[in-house]
């Protein structure tokens, strides 16, 4: 989806540089302008629409879910007693951490 920033600048240019937004200001006026210009467009449109986004492909949170669900699930396989005492717990706390250290992966 294109982005339209209604800023004069902006400190995140990273989606203008990738072709996915334009920097348009806060005129009115010119606002009105952009977005008529883009909508008449269809090849500027498309070319926005389909541009890499350089801020991940929208899933990150879901990965994250997916990394946390798994290290959660296979603790507790391996090690069900942790789960009993407050001292295990604050152990598997550590353990879990650990975890999300070595399998979480940012996305680029």
């Amino acid at each position: 989806t294109p982005v339209l920033v209604l800023r004069d600048t902006t400190e995140r240019p990273e989606i203008i540089a990738a072709g996915a937004g334009m920097l348009i200001g806060t005129c009115r006026a010119n606002i009105v302008l952009q977005v008529d210009k883009l909508l008449q467009d269809p090849i500027q449109y498309q070319s926005m629409r389909t541009a890499k986004n350089p801020y991940g492909d929208g899933t990150t949170s879901s990965q994250i879910c997916a990394v946390l669900r798994q290290a959660h699930f296979e603790q507790r396989q391996t090690e069900p007693s942790l789960y009993r005492k407050p001292v295990a717990r604050l152990q598997a706390s550590k353990k879990f951490q650990q975890a999300l250290r070595e399998n979480v992966r940012i996305a680029s």
